[in-house]
């Protein structure tokens, strides 16, 4: 059943903002949940990254886009390749762009970095104990370790930021790119943001 947050109480914005003036378009709500319902956050299931990133390194957005609803009702995933230096800002503050277009209803999206991972099975374990007691030899463990990545292959995902929608400028929405903040100015907004202003307030 959806839960509903209203985006002002007594008149005045329940978000918050951060650097409006100097062009970040981003900002967070408080969530609370009612007790009989039930959520999961990102750093439930995804470890917040702060490696560096490169040009060139994929990237994963989770999200719902416009007209998502019963026939698709769980979030889909988009890959995009980071596009632009990360260790500069763009359009006046630390943004990055992701080669993939600008998709309506998915700005806010989490974006995540894919690593490989595999699920150890009890039998790997048990051999990594015999290797430790020097029961079997290296060779045995790795064959057994390559063996159990062919059969539980994951993915994990590292947070990195927030995608931030088209580019609106028109030439490079042209070129099909995306932007992202990254995970630190998130954390920046959640610790450090100012209460929300909006200059057309509701009747």
């Amino acid at each position: 059943m959806p839960v509903n947050y209203n985006l002002y109480e007594a008149g005045a914005p329940v978000w918050r903002q951060y650097k409006l003036e100097l062009g970040f378009d981003l900002a967070a709500i408080p969530i609370v949940l009612p007790p009989d319902a039930a959520g999961v956050a990102i750093q439930d299931f995804a470890s917040f990254s702060s490696d560096a990133m490169e040009p060139g390194i994929d990237l994963i957005m989770i999200g719902f886009p416009f007209k998502h609803g019963p026939n698709v009702p769980y979030p889909l995933w988009k890959r995009g390749m980071l596009s632009s230096e990360p260790g500069y800002t763009l359009f006046g503050n630390p943004q990055m762009f992701i080669d993939t277009p600008g998709t309506p209803g998915m700005s806010g999206s989490p974006v995540f970095r894919s690593r490989g991972a595999f699920l150890v099975d009890a039998t790997t374990a048990e051999a990594q104990k015999d290797y430790e007691a020097r029961k079997i030899g290296a060779l045995d463990l790795i064959v057994q370790f390559d063996a159990n990545q062919l059969l539980n292959r994951t993915v994990g995902l590292d947070f990195v930021g927030v995608y931030a929608g088209a580019t609106a400028d028109n030439t490079l929405d042209r070129l099909q790119l995306g932007r992202m903040y990254p995970a630190s100015v998130v954390e920046q907004l959640v610790t450090n943001g100012e209460p929300g202003c909006n200059p057309y307030p509701p009747n």
